[in-house]
């Protein structure tokens, strides 16, 4: 073949292979990567909020929904070991403060006391001394509503410990419960892990907790009124209606239940709760109109340093451990989060309202009769001894303050 019909050749094929000329636009032939949604940035307060309504709820589920498996086990574990002390104890105080903002007699008593003493005197005086809140009038207001929440909260823990505590009986003699725990060193190291790898607060949560004081506003009720004209409202009866007014109640002789007594502050706990107030009290002073209601949800969450409610959540997890390196079998397990990561939580937050103390009563006495046969055989020196002059009593008066 000369070289002239391998360059027509060569030509030819160059036209065929040639590449077709793409007219749309590379970004209607090629999607790109959708866009990421903005992350919202959730102030402190209500994440903390938030964790503690997620503890609730998982609490929750736990007791409706047992264990049926080794893996549903070890997951309960691993979600409730992810809250230690200091993350309950700032998901409480945030919780508290929340509560604590529905008291206006305690708005009201701090209000008091910066018009008397000056709103920075008393702001200096908090900061200096959280203690000082609980001096301020109303506070007993803002400590009753925050100790009626923890007892709910506590009963709610402690009834899906006795739900555990029960299970860990019943199941003993299923075969996946009954089966050696060979892995218990691994689930050791995810509980002392569980508190770093804790999972995010839903969206969901955070956007309910974040709209708590909207739902929860209240609409007036409006009560249609009878109409009443003339002699119709002098005798009682309603205009255009021939029916006879009611007949009075009938008086009931039963005794009316006790209300239940005010919850009463452990003095265990007094520094979780003049943290709390006094976090309160310094938002309400630091607004320039005192009727301006306070943002809660962007108040300092820090938990107080010392605080008593972290330190017990510390003792109990510590407790678990200890159970769990001592379990045989899996359900054993069980006993060990209905004993520590139940029950002990639950007392951790039920113990801030202590029993209220009894009322003191006045002694009843009651003179006992001697026996007749006693009586008769008593001595002259029991005759002495019965025979006590004022004057020996003030002598042994003298004696006993000496």
């Amino acid at each position: 073949m000369s070289t002239p019909t391998l360059l027509i050749a060569s030509l030819a094929l160059m036209q065929v292979t040639a590449p077709v000329e793409n007219t749309q636009s590379p970004a209607a032939t090629t999607p790109g990567p959708t866009p990421a949604p903005i992350a919202r940035h959730w102030p402190a307060a209500i994440v903390a909020i938030g964790r503690y309504e997620s503890l609730r709820q998982s609490i929750k589920a736990t007791a409706r929904t047992p264990a049926h498996s080794a893996q549903d086990v070890e997951t309960i574990m691993q979600t409730l070991a992810s809250y230690d002390g200091k993350t309950l104890a700032n998901a409480w105080t945030a919780q508290a403060i929340r509560t604590a903002a529905q008291s206006n007699a305690f708005r009201q008593g701090v209000n008091t006391w910066s018009r008397a003493y000056g709103r920075n005197v008393v702001a200096g005086w908090l900061r200096q001394n959280p203690a000082y809140v609980m001096t301020v009038p109303g506070h007993d207001d803002a400590v009753k509503r925050i100790l009626r929440g923890a007892q709910n909260d506590a009963q709610e823990v402690e009834l899906a410990a006795g739900i555990y505590h029960d299970l860990a009986y019943s199941t003993q003699h299923q075969s996946w419960a009954k089966k050696v725990n060979h892995g218990k060193t691994m689930l050791l190291a995810l509980l002392r892990d569980a508190p770093a790898s804790q999972a995010p607060v839903p969206t969901a949560l955070l956007q309910s907790v974040a709209a708590y004081p909207e739902d929860k506003k209240i609409a007036p009720q409006t009560r249609k009124k009878p109409l009443y004209t003339g002699i119709w409202r002098l005798t009682g009866l309603h205009f255009g209606s021939a029916k006879k007014p009611a007949a009075p109640a009938k008086i009931s002789t039963k005794p009316e239940p006790e209300a239940a007594p005010d919850p009463v502050l452990n003095t265990q706990y007094n520094r979780d709760m003049a943290h709390v107030l006094s976090t309160l009290a310094i938002a309400y002073l630091q607004q320039p109109d005192s009727r301006n209601a306070v943002d809660t949800n962007s108040l300092p969450l820090p938990a107080s340093a010392d605080s008593k409610l972290a330190e017990c959540v510390d003792w109990a997890h510590m407790h678990l451990n200890q159970c769990v390196a001592a379990t045989h079998f899996v359900y054993e397990n069980l006993f060990c989060i209905a004993e520590h990561q139940l029950k002990d939580l639950g007392l951790c937050i039920g113990n801030m309202a202590s029993a209220p103390a009894p009322q003191a009563t006045a002694p009843i006495l009651v003179a006992e009769k001697k026996p007749e046969a006693v009586a008769t055989a008593a001595t002259s020196d029991d005759a002495a001894d019965d025979d006590f002059s004022d004057d020996d009593f003030g002598s042994l008066n003298a004696n006993v303050q000496k």
